[in-house]
């Protein structure tokens, strides 16, 4: 539904506003769940915790935004209109990490496809989490700072894995070389390009774990 049709964002809030866990957002909400799947089988609702999207294909999401008013209202929970818009699918929008959006289908752009990839915050939240992995700590060994980099790069690649991420799993791993040549550097005092011509296969080698080539292609 998401290629061809648009798409309404709402976030769910507590009556005090207080963050609830998804296990007990996902009993408190499971009505919702029902209610829509039986009453708005125009729709396609998706659902996360306290976060959700409502697919709409046929007609505009203002149709169907009182229904849920409506519903979530007998519920005793409210919408966070800050974090809810309406946009078309063309223009993309961010859920769990990913982005999605409807464009031409690159091997026939006659026809039109639901591509997804990591979103700029995943994006950023990576490489926040590689520059803290490596510090500015230059005592370690080198295979210390690979043992911490290691987990966080073989769980991001295993989220994302299934997206159209190549281009951005290149980026992620150019990142975290130039960070450790960075590190070498500072490491050894050496000038400014020293290491700088290290190859992949040399990080492969020493154990770094590389996110290219994780892509999971499911027909």
């Amino acid at each position: 539904m998401l290629h061809r049709g648009v798409l309404e964002e709402t976030t769910v809030g507590s009556p005090q506003g207080a963050v609830i866990s998804p296990l007990l957002s996902n009993i408190y909400l499971h009505p919702l769940d029902l209610y829509w799947e039986r009453e708005v089988k125009a729709t396609k609702m998706v659902r996360y915790a306290d976060d959700l999207v409502v697919l709409c294909r046929w007609k505009p999401p203002e149709t169907y935004m009182p229904k849920l008013r409506q519903f979530l209202a007998r519920l005793r929970v409210t919408v966070n209109e800050d974090k809810t818009r309406m946009v078309a699918a063309q223009d993309g929008f961010d859920f769990l990490g990913v982005h999605f959006r409807k464009q031409p289908s690159r091997r026939d752009a006659s026809k039109w496809f639901c591509y997804c990839w990591p979103s700029p915050r995943s994006m950023q939240r990576i490489r926040d989490k590689v520059k803290t992995a490596i510090g500015r700590d230059n005592r370690p060994a080198l295979q210390e700072k690979l043992d911490r980099l290691n987990p966080i790069l073989r769980g991001w690649s295993a989220y994302f894995g299934w997206l159209n991420s190549a281009q951005h799993f290149r980026k992620v791993d150019q990142y975290v070389t130039w960070k450790l040549r960075c590190w070498l550097q500072a490491k050894h005092q050496r000038r400014r390009r020293a290491f700088w011509k290290t190859p992949l296969a040399y990080w492969r080698k020493v154990g770094l774990y590389s996110t290219q080539g994780r892509i999971v292609h499911t027909s």
